[in-house]
């Protein structure tokens, strides 16, 4: 039976209409005064809530640990969300101390784990609450968002109190990755707000504490060579290992990120020292850094030396240098130096570098050189690294002995 469009139609009356319409509105505000009554901080919260749910959908799922060691953030993909917490971080910012802990467990227990606006309480959390929230934190089922919040707090803690940082991470994080990304960041942060102290801390505990090989000193040393260039000089000069020393100079002066000028200034520094040791130090750095950019100016250089522990020692570091770049170079340099110790010993160290890394290519070159005694200290050093990785090249190499 067909759907009679015309008896439908008559069915109702105009009042009918009427009355189902004044029906429907009633029960629509009916259920808006309902949402309102059951919702007591809806004036409260409003727009507050919008901004925090349009927060939540987008925190960084990463630890950012690059860049210069300040606190890692939870960065959000959504343009939006700076805006939208402009108005709530204001008001962050003005919470006391005292009772920004309250306000970080608060917000965690309202299921907000991954919004930027926590890592603004934590900004303002004093150290001694620091051991309390990391408790809260720990709490939570494992995600990244836990361990971002976790590194960020370790981080603000290390720009107040970094060797307190630093020994509740060794003792409280089980797991490594997470404790070496975290003592990281303390290292970092530290580096970056003061890096004296953290100078200090690394030359008394360097030899019995294990969290010290952790610290960048490197990095220590760029910060506090962009302070007081004179001063971070003099504490490269007192670092008690010389190859600590030596690379120092290297990273500070030399390199692709050193500052300009720097090969000038260790040549000043050279000609200014009165200690045969200091000289040393920085002939070396020189000379492991300048055949990458002109070997012929480094060998220039290295004869007008007449510190002749200095150049000899200059010049094992350059032939190892130079023999990772261009081996059959220098040996061929090497072979031009005065008989002595130290053209023996550069010999013996390019060889051996130069075989390992390609016997064959080393064997064609010897088959080409004449008959001198620095061939045989090749062809000896040579056959020593073979007679174990490649009997027969060893035996090859043996039979032009």
């Amino acid at each position: 039976m067909g759907f009679d469009k015309t008896k439908f139609s008559k069915s109702f009356s105009s009042t009918e209409f009427v009355f189902a319409g004044v029906f429907i509105a009633l029960l629509i505000g009916l259920a808006f005064i309902i949402h309102g009554t059951l919702s007591p901080e809806s004036e409260l919260q409003g727009s507050e809530d919008f901004a925090v749910e349009e927060e939540r959908g987008s925190a960084a799922d990463s630890i950012d640990m690059k860049g210069t060691g300040s606190m890692a953030k939870i960065r959000s993909n959504r343009s939006g969300d700076a805006e939208a917490l402009s108005d709530r971080g204001a008001v962050l910012n003005k919470v006391p101390p005292a009772q920004a802990l309250d306000h970080f467990i608060d917000r965690l227990s309202s299921g907000y784990v991954d919004s930027p606006e926590l890592l603004t309480i934590i900004q303002q959390l004093p150290s001694a609450d620091m051991p309390a929230a990391w408790a809260v934190i720990a709490e939570m089922s494992w995600s990244r968002d836990r361990e971002n919040m976790q590194v960020a707090l370790l981080e603000q803690w290390s720009s107040t109190d970094p060797q307190a940082a630093l020994d509740f991470a060794a003792i409280n994080i089980s797991s490594a990755r997470l404790r070496k990304s975290a003592v990281d960041a303390v290292m970092n942060t530290w580096i970056a707000t003061n890096s004296d102290t953290a100078y200090e801390w690394y030359v008394q505990n360097r030899e019995q504490e294990p969290l010290a090989k952790r610290m960048p000193f490197r990095e220590l040393f760029k910060e506090l060579y962009a302070q007081d260039p004179a001063t971070a000089i003099e504490k490269v000069f007192a670092l008690p290992n010389e190859n600590e020393r030596l690379h120092t100079f290297a990273t500070l002066l030399l390199g692709e990120n050193a500052s300009q000028g720097g090969r000038e200034q260790l040549l000043d520094l050279y000609d200014a020292s009165a200690n045969s040791e200091d000289r040393e130090v920085i002939a070396k750095a020189l000379a492991w850094n300048w055949p990458h950019t002109s070997s012929y100016d480094a060998t220039q250089w290295l004869e007008t030396l007449n510190d002749s522990q200095a150049r000899d020692a200059a010049t094992q570091v350059m032939a190892r240098s130079w023999g990772r770049l261009a081996p059959g170079e220098a040996l061929t340099w090497i072979e031009g130096l005065p008989r002595g110790e130290a053209r023996s010993e550069s010999t013996e160290t390019v060889s051996r570098l130069w075989a390992q890394d390609d016997p064959y290519q080393f064997m064609e070159w010897l088959d080409g050189q004449p008959a001198s005694a620095n061939k045989e200290v090749a062809l000896e050093s040579g056959a020593r690294v073979l007679r174990r990785a490649d009997p027969v090249a060893a035996m090859n190499l043996a039979a032009q002995l």
